[in-house]
């Protein structure tokens, strides 16, 4: 298992509304952002509107090199 920082938090571990996890997800995420978000059952009620918002802004989702 990899550690992996974050510097966005989509708020979604006090949030319970979806409208309120898209709304911070978008105010949070810029540049190189690594967004935080929980498995839990109203993050991914929002999680297709979350990533093709941020696409739409630009954003390109990758996955974390791996260091030895």
């Amino acid at each position: 298992m990899q550690q992996m920082l974050w510097n966005a938090n989509s708020q979604d571990s006090w949030l319970k509304r979806p409208d309120q996890i898209l709304f911070w997800s978008k105010e949070e995420v810029e540049g190189n952002a690594i967004l935080l978000m929980h498995d839990k059952p109203h993050t991914a009620a929002v999680l297709d509107r979350i990533l093709t918002e941020l696409e739409r802004r630009g954003a390109v989702f990758v996955l974390p090199s791996v260091s030895p």
